[in-house]
């Protein structure tokens, strides 16, 4: 059968004040239709414009012939114009309706093989593709997916896309059911593809740069505008919910209220705590040792410290970086330390949404990261210890991002100034070392030596002296983690903890530059590998498990269904499960957190399925 002769294809465009480009875009689309041999009819609607928009049109349609039929109506809007062709196209029989806008962005170059695909699809959508948007237009196209994703199901990437094929036999309830006041009827549409699950299919289309004109909602009223369709999208999805959607409302409502939860109660905790190293900065900044006083257990004699002991496990050169919060008083400097993790989360987050999610097309993916990141047990306890990790990780982020664009100087910078939690970053740090940046890695092991010696100057110490002192301190806590060799010789009753320990760090070592030294290989894998290494190679204790957002990135932007990467989704899951929300699980199954080093042993499962995927991945994310 030659569907292109005997199905109907409708195209509706909307029109409002195009005087300029309206008769070139019909006479162009017209072209286009006739070479694929498709039995069409283009329908412009003029919604009162206010130029000399109808009559160029009209014009358009005596020069090109019938299959152009222009409509006109009174001024209701984008959303009221395209549902009105929607409805109409519906009654008078035609197989297919396609809109698209009338403003020349988006030509009828790839139509056709969009059309193609109709066969085995329902909704057949453009992406719009090339455009640089404004900032306020990607945060209501980003705002308008995560609606339509929470409220009516996984949808298409650009949910309002002016450039959407629709079979009408499935839609056609859906044109009748929208109100002709709905503001953005092309979103809710979107939803209901996906709540109904109707076969869809997207292709990106180029979008130019409109050369006449302009945008006819812009900044504040595109403000009120998006308000409005949200308004509308999420209204519409309630009214008409089934049993389905309530339970997975319910579902992700509640996740996101012990998030919420979570982040309060974190917060809560880290106003009371004072773990982020602030008494043995300032002891560094008065020119005192502040490894003599953890090694000998001396008091500290000065005022304004909160406690009377301290417990410097910092390299001098990472305690420099602590400097700005010891000019205010230790309490202050608590609170602001909080509300800076919370700002360095969101660093953290943006970071990997743009290196991994905004261009490869998987934003509707990306909302899983934040809800496990906040509503775990790590971040909670890492905002409520007062620890550093989030410090270091949206110093680190920025800095792997600049190195990847060639920007090696403000690289180094930043990989020299993520160092507050140096257990976790050295082990990832060792993927500018895979990617042979070596510039970014000189000026950060130059910037901390200057540091280290600077330091020694200034307390009178050998730099040496200093740092084998913080090692000191360091090995005191061993016995403290949750999933390296220590914590398991622990569980068994092992005496000499710390053999296990170095043990660990020895063939941690030489895990991190054999991997290293791979070429050619997915750099967010290899930050993956390096961050389970450092788990498991280093005590770590819970709050420091947040790394494994790496590995749950890497599942969710790896469409590969080998069993190796099968393993790694699995074993992912398991250790976010576990320790994610491990006093729960603990609670329910009824045995003490450390009883037995599940912890170690899912980290280690997790690092020899990743292991495992090294040698068959090339580098997915290698663009800049």
């Amino acid at each position: 059968m030659d569907h292109g002769v005997c199905e109907r294809l409708c195209v509706v465009m909307p029109v409002y004040n195009e005087q300029a480009v309206i008769g070139q875009v019909l006479e162009k689309w017209d072209v286009a239709l006739r070479r694929l041999g498709v039995d069409y009819e283009i329908r412009p609607y003029d919604d009162g414009s206010k130029d000399g928009s109808l009559a160029a049109m009209q014009l358009a349609a005596q020069r090109l012939g019938r299959r152009i039929s222009v409509r006109s109506k009174p001024n209701g809007g984008h959303g009221n114009t395209i549902l009105v062709g929607y409805r109409e196209a519906a009654a008078d029989g035609f197989d297919w309706v396609f809109q698209v806008d009338s403003d020349d962005e988006m030509g009828p170059e790839k139509f056709g093989e969009l059309w193609a695909h109709r066969e085995s699809h329902d909704f057949l959508v453009g992406i719009r593709d090339g455009r640089e948007q404004a900032p306020s237009r990607r945060i209501v196209s980003f705002v308008s997916r995560l609606c339509v994703r929470a409220f009516y199901g996984k949808s298409v990437w650009d949910v309002n896309a002016p450039y959407r094929l629709m079979r009408v036999s499935a839609f056609r309830g859906f044109f009748e059911a929208l109100p002709l006041t709905t503001f953005a009827p092309n979103v809710i549409l979107s939803g209901l593809a996906a709540r109904h699950r109707l076969r869809c299919f997207e292709m990106r289309v180029p979008q130019h740069d409109r050369t006449t004109g302009e945008a006819s909602i812009r900044k504040w009223k595109l403000l009120k505008a998006a308000a409005r369709s949200f308004v509308q999208t999420i209204g519409f999805a309630i009214r008409t919910a089934g049993v389905r959607d309530w339970l997975r409302y319910a579902f992700w409502g509640g996740a996101w209220m012990m998030a919420v939860a979570s982040v309060a109660a974190g917060f809560v905790n880290g106003f009371r705590e004072l773990d982020f190293q602030w008494d043995p900065a300032k002891l560094l900044m008065l020119g005192d040792n502040p490894y003599a006083y953890t090694l000998e257990h001396k008091v500290v004699p000065y005022e304004g410290f909160v406690e009377k002991y301290t417990v410097a496990n910092q390299l001098p050169s990472c305690l420099l970086l602590l400097a700005p919060w010891t000019v205010i008083p230790q309490m202050t400097a608590n609170y602001v330390w909080d509300v800076c993790n919370l700002a360095f989360t969101a660093v953290f987050l943006l970071s990997l949404y743009r290196l991994y999610f905004r261009d490869a097309g998987l934003a509707d993916r990306f909302y899983l990261v934040p809800l496990v990141l906040l509503a775990g047990m790590p971040w909670r306890m890492l905002i409520g210890n007062g620890q550093h990790l989030m410090f270091s990780l949206a110093f680190f982020m920025p800095a792997y991002a600049c190195a990847r664009r060639g920007r090696h100087v403000a690289a180094g910078v930043l990989l020299a100034l993520s160092a507050f939690k140096y257990t976790t970053i050295v082990p990832l740090a060792f993927v500018f070392v895979a990617h042979r940046w070596w510039k970014p890695v000189a000026l950060a092991v130059a910037a901390h030596a200057v540091a280290t010696v600077g330091c020694g100057i200034w307390l009178g110490e050998s730099p040496v002296t200093l740092v084998v002192q913080s090692f000191k301190v360091g090995s005191m806590l061993t016995a403290e983690g949750v999933c390296d060799p220590a914590s398991l010789a622990r569980a068994f009753g092992v005496a000499d903890v710390g053999a296990w320990a170095y043990a660990g760090y020895a063939v941690g070592a030489v895990l991190l530059g054999a991997c290293a030294l791979r070429k050619r290989t997915d750099g967010l894998l290899l930050l993956s590998v390096f961050s389970v290494i450092g788990d498991v190679m280093f005590y770590h204790r819970t709050y420091d498990l947040v790394v494994l957002a790496f590995p749950l990135v890497y599942v969710l932007s790896d469409a590969a269904s080998t069993p190796s990467s099968r393993a790694i989704r699995w074993l992912t899951i398991l250790n976010i499960a576990w320790i994610f929300f491990i006093d729960k699980a603990c609670i329910v199954l009824h045995i003490p957190i450390n009883t037995v080093p599940v912890c170690f042993l899912l980290q280690l499962g997790l690092l020899v399925a990743l292991l495992a995927r090294l040698p068959r991945c090339a580098d997915r994310h290698a663009g800049t």
